[in-house]
């Protein structure tokens, strides 16, 4: 029996889908049967498996996240898939972007082989017709952040002194918007070897101001309370309240919701240093090393990275990860609408440090960073008061 743990499914269509791949594999391999494990409600994955590990009982296969495979591989608790990359006849590392191999690598080897990503944020989103009635040209790839203010002051909109129409939303409570931020920027949470707080160099705490002046003093995007008031970001851009959406690569479904809603991609701006960054969601299996199943368990990922994601394609946002699928996924009609974005931007795709420290790390920053966005504290003086608190949580054991 092949035990498969999976973190977090996207909802009952998901796991028709996971389901129908599992079938399928048993299929192809008889006398293997694959008994897949979900997440038991309120549970935290990490913890979950940390405890089957440590029982010596781990799964053959699980999911693992963006910035966790390093500091699990490094622990001795992933298998390294390179040998099996470099002996399969059907399947190499030619195969995958190298970026994403990055990410899901340690010390040069492969621990957790990818099976989609999607950048956050994935594209400036924009409305065609707001842009048009303000004479303003759209976005293009050679826009930086000057480009942006510059458009949402335009496209802001002010009536018997109420702000009607904003020039741009973005979701500034969720860590992926002000990672992009900081990074594009040229700077980063932490130092080079990930052991201090680097919060409090210039270009972060200017990358972060850049983007809260744009609450507090230009007045060009909705605050918490009107984006609350809104539906959040995403529904404001949706029903036209907003011209630009800094958004996720999973919204242009929702936004074709409403059919009056004419909108087009445009790569990430660049910072004010001439860098482009995005963050990697990245949907990843790692195999034990304790797996007395090693080989089934590697022809189980790489079928759902091939054949078993083929399954997935109409209904992923995201990007396969497996390069020959790029043609299926990105049919004439998404390309028509710019989903190509995506994978352009994998060139850009960093993750943040810290491995599994990195959630309460990213709960600290945010405390402090939502007293900037309300107009509070200047960046400066979050990221001086936030960083000996960071740097208190890395030295933790």
């Amino acid at each position: 029996m092949l035990r498969v743990f999976v973190c977090c499914p996207g909802g009952e269509e998901d796991l028709k889908i996971r389901d129908r791949i599992n079938r399928a594999f048993e299929a192809r391999h008889p006398g293997v049967t694959v008994k897949q494990e979900t997440l038991p409600a309120g549970t935290n994955y990490f913890e979950k498996l940390q405890t089957m590990i440590a029982a010596g009982n781990p799964p053959d296969v699980f999911d693992m996240w963006e910035g966790y495979v390093q500091p699990y591989a490094q622990a001795g608790q992933l298998l390294d898939l390179d040998p099996y990359l470099q002996s399969d006849p059907t399947i190499s590392k030619a195969d995958f972007d190298p970026r994403i191999l990055e990410v899901n690598s340690w010390n040069g080897k492969v621990y957790s082989l990818p099976i989609e990503y999607v950048p956050y944020p994935a594209a400036l989103f924009y409305n065609k017709d707001l842009f048009a009635r303000a004479g303003v040209k759209p976005p293009d790839s050679s826009w930086d952040w000057r480009d942006v203010l510059e458009a949402a002051r335009r496209l802001t909109v002010t009536q018997g002194g109420k702000v009607t129409q904003w020039g741009i939303a973005f979701d500034y409570s969720f860590y992926p918007t002000w990672l992009y931020w900081i990074w594009a920027n040229g700077a980063d949470v932490f130092n080079k070897d990930q052991t201090a707080c680097a919060l409090t160099d210039p270009k972060a705490t200017q990358a972060i101001q850049f983007w809260a002046d744009m609450l507090t003093r230009y007045k060009v995007a909705p605050t918490a309370t009107t984006l609350k008031m809104l539906g959040g970001p995403a529904n404001a851009f949706k029903t036209g309240k907003v011209a630009m959406y800094l958004g996720a690569g999973w919204e242009p479904s929702g936004f074709d919701q409403n059919p009056r809603l004419r909108y087009g991609f445009a790569l990430v701006p660049k910072g004010l240093t001439g860098q482009r960054a995005t963050y990697l969601m990245n949907l990843t299996w790692a195999i034990s090393p304790q797996s007395k199943m090693q080989r089934t368990a590697w022809e189980y990922v790489k079928y759902f990275a091939t054949e078993g994601e083929k399954l997935r394609l109409e209904v992923i946002s995201s990007v396969p990860s497996y390069k020959p699928l790029y043609s299926q996924w990105l049919t004439p009609e998404k390309e028509k609408k710019g989903y190509g974005i995506y994978i352009e931007e994998a060139k850009y795709a960093h993750i943040p440090g810290a491995g599994a420290k990195w959630d309460k790390i990213s709960t600290i920053i945010q405390s402090e960073l939502d007293l900037v966005f309300s107009g509070r504290e200047q960046a400066s003086q979050a990221t001086a008061k936030v960083c000996p608190r960071v740097n208190a949580e890395l030295q933790r054991r």
